[in-house]
């Protein structure tokens, strides 16, 4: 058996991110759970897609950082 571990990280920043997520929600007024509403979402649907997939994020513009530090690895399937 031959195990494949691939790693993916990128930072994003609001000029990479069209439209800018976090400053439509704090245009709304709701910046404050932007990150609920948006970002907690995101390794959901990694796993959803494929199982074999993993986020993992230590912080994100919506809760006040200056990027979203974004780290995918894909390997064996991740078990809930």
């Amino acid at each position: 058996m031959r195990l494949r571990l691939v790693l993916i990280t990128f930072l994003a920043t609001l000029a990479a991110i069209p439209p800018a997520r976090a400053e439509t929600y704090r245009a709304m007024g709701l910046g404050e759970i932007g990150d609920i509403l948006s970002c907690n979402r995101d390794g959901a649907f990694c796993e959803g897609s494929d199982p074999r997939i993993a986020l993992t994020r230590t912080q994100t513009i919506m809760s006040g950082a200056s990027h979203c530090d974004f780290r995918y690895r894909s390997g064996p399937a991740q078990r809930a």
